[in-house]
């Protein structure tokens, strides 16, 4: 529960909707697994793969990962009372020094246009697999 209201924030309607999707516990796992624990370029087709057994939910698995970087930002400036996904305290200890303050910013930046590349119906392997590599990208860059 404390992911539904961590997404949701108060909007009764949507946590209503995340409550009935089964896969919510897989789908979050998986999206701090592609902050905490995808490392190389060889690992990005084997995250696609994962991100499309739930295609259905593209948008919100973006979401949870902007969520959770969100999150790292407040926890980097030791704002712990902000954070939507408390919880994963001991996880956000263990990604802190992957992420750089300008590396977050500019991921949130690559998530929200992917975001905007699939409203328009572009090809949704080609926005995840261009999404995965950039935000490799940006954490070596940034480091």
């Amino acid at each position: 529960m404390s992911i539904i209201s961590g997404i949701c924030q108060g909007q009764i309607v949507r946590a209503l909707e995340l409550k009935n999707n089964e896969d919510l516990d897989d789908i979050f796992n998986l999206s701090f697994s592609i902050l905490k624990d995808m490392k190389s370029s060889k690992q990005v087709l084997q995250y696609s793969n994962k991100i499309f057994e739930f295609k259905k939910d593209l948008n919100l698995i973006f979401e949870i990962v902007s969520l959770l970087l969100e999150d790292l930002l407040f926890f980097k400036a030791d704002k712990i009372s902000y954070m939507r996904f408390k919880d994963n305290i001991k996880d956000f200890e263990g990604i802190l020094q992957d992420y750089t303050i300008k590396a977050i910013c500019e991921i949130r930046k690559l998530i929200d246009r992917a975001n905007k590349e699939l409203s328009f119906n572009g090809n949704p392997t080609l926005i995840v697999e261009n999404l995965l590599m950039n935000i490799l990208e940006v954490k070596y860059i940034c480091k």
